[in-house]
């Protein structure tokens, strides 16, 4: 593993039906940080407090870094960071008068180049694991929801879900509670395998498997995020989206910096 590296490249959408874009996604300058914000409470308010927590969340880092390699360390930072970021969109929510309800989703991973992808998530923004050689998808999170919960208690099928009217009703998210905690999952990657995190924007139009098989046609991850998007679009993009999207290569294929922010605004239709 000592030879491996990780690309990364990210861009967020406005969509074809809102009037502003409240997601908002961070992506460290080492490649080691991702994080996306999916914002609510109003068109200010939604926007403000994804914006508050990623830049929370990207001071962190900067300030004081986890040891990626140790896995306790990175797990404590990442609750602490979410910790962080909870207080200060609580603290605006609360100074509001113009978006006392203002919250936001969050997903992140910490990948080390051991393979290592920790994973922290509070909300409905997803992670996505793309296994190249078994061809394989897998969610790394599961949706703090209305419909998650009726789910696991068996009272909708996973095709309910999707299309139910309270499918986009959370039950976590930052910014409401004194008190909230990531759900945290490790994931050991290897050579050639995807990461994908996104705002509900993706996951509401592209199912996992067309993840899976849009990122497999792909070397580098912006053609991966821009085709992905490109779907989303052409499948009336209701929401704003974002999507980040990191690959476990060689060393020897990378050669510089490799992160990339592509922030797109689509034109009204």
């Amino acid at each position: 593993m000592q030879n491996l590296t990780w690309v990364t490249a990210g861009l967020t959408d406005r969509g074809l039906k809102r009037k502003d874009n409240q997601d908002n996604f961070f992506i460290s300058q080492d490649r080691a940080l991702l994080v996306v914000a999916d914002g609510m409470g109003g068109a200010s308010g939604g926007e403000r407090a994804s914006k508050l927590a990623v830049e929370t969340i990207e001071r962190l880092w900067e300030e004081d870094k986890p040891d990626i390699n140790n896995a306790k360390s990175v797990e404590a930072w990442i609750q602490n960071a979410v910790a962080a970021a909870n207080t200060s969109v609580r603290t605006a929510a609360l100074e509001s008068r113009d978006s006392p309800n203002m919250g936001t989703t969050l997903v992140m991973a910490v990948l080390s180049e051991n393979g290592h992808a920790h994973i922290g998530h509070v909300g409905d923004s997803r992670a996505t694991y793309i296994s190249t050689v078994a061809s394989s998808v897998e969610g790394l999170t599961s949706d703090h929801s209305v419909v998650m919960e009726m789910f696991r208690r068996g009272q909708l099928t996973k095709e309910q879900c999707r299309v139910s009217p309270f499918r986009s009703i959370i039950t976590r998210c930052l910014g409401h509670d004194e008190n909230v905690s990531a759900d945290y999952c490790l994931k050991v990657m290897n050579f050639g395998d995807w990461l994908v995190l996104a705002s509900d924007g993706l996951s509401e139009v592209v199912q996992e498997e067309e993840i899976k098989e849009t990122v497999e046609k792909f070397e580098c991850p912006e053609e991966a995020c821009a085709t992905l998007l490109e779907m989303v679009l052409s499948r009336n993009a209701p929401d704003n989206v974002t999507i980040l999207s990191a690959k476990l290569v060689s060393k020897k294929d990378v050669p510089g910096k490799a992160t990339v922010s592509m922030p797109q605004v689509t034109a009204e239709k």
